[in-house]
């Protein structure tokens, strides 16, 4: 396979699996969850726990959600250090 077809499947999925993610947390907003951003509504040791239990059951567009969390919050973090 040849590079500009690779980066075009990887374009693809990226963006396949961020339009998954966006639905899972507009359906989830509406369920009354939110407040990831916020470290007083959920820690980071929180985030970390709901990641582990959802890689246990394999729901990967929640794994996604969760590890783009904690990556937020961590960047976050290390930019106000």
């Amino acid at each position: 396979m040849n590079s500009i077809k690779e980066r075009l499947l990887d374009h693809a999925g990226v963006r396949d699996f961020a339009e998954a993610m966006k639905a899972k947390l507009d359906l989830k907003r509406e369920q009354g969850r939110g407040g990831w951003h916020d470290p007083e509504q959920c820690s980071l040791e929180r985030l970390y726990i709901l990641l582990a239990d959802h890689v246990r059951k394999g729901d990967m567009v929640d794994i996604g959600n969760l590890a783009m969390m904690i990556w937020n919050r961590e960047r976050d973090a290390k930019d106000k250090s």
